[in-house]
């Protein structure tokens, strides 16, 4: 965009969303190597659950049956992925999170290791999370203009 005769660059909606997702799952997997990463892990889920149902309760009532066409065009297909990496991100998490602090207290190089141990399944689970970024963005923006004809 343009201001004053200055071209500045602007950022792509891909990035956004990719950097959205990369920073919550940056803060949870540095929480988890902490004793803060299970209290974290319990109000995300607090938190996600009460926004994903205040969504839906919003949209069925503004929509009624019709609404469900909307939901599904605001979480497909990306959903696909987002929900798998979660929950695998949660288990892995608590159970890194509970074996260093709270089974039986680790040494320092004890807890590193232990998270070294856990680096390839993370980059794993972040790529995963930058393909549901990029269907997120292109497949379920396509898909929910596509809907939203319909309304």
């Amino acid at each position: 965009s343009t201001h004053l005769g200055h071209s500045f660059p602007t950022r792509r909606s891909s990035d956004l969303v990719s950097w959205k997702n990369f920073r919550i799952f940056i803060l949870f997997w540095i929480l988890s190597s902490t004793a803060l990463g299970i209290p974290y892990m319990t109000l995300s889920i607090l938190y996600g659950g009460f926004q994903s149902g205040f969504f839906l309760a919003v949209i069925m009532m503004r929509y009624g049956l019709k609404g469900l066409l909307l939901i599904i065009g605001y979480t497909f297909p990306h959903y696909i992925i987002y929900i798998p990496v979660a929950l695998l991100c949660l288990g892995s998490g608590y159970r890194l999170c509970r074996s260093m602090y709270y089974d039986n207290k680790m040494s320092r190089r004890g807890r590193a290791e232990r998270i070294a141990k856990q680096m390839v399944f993370i980059v794993i689970l972040g790529a995963a999370l930058m393909v549901g970024g990029l269907l997120e963005t292109y497949a379920g923006s396509f898909i929910l203009k596509k809907i939203l004809l319909l309304f």
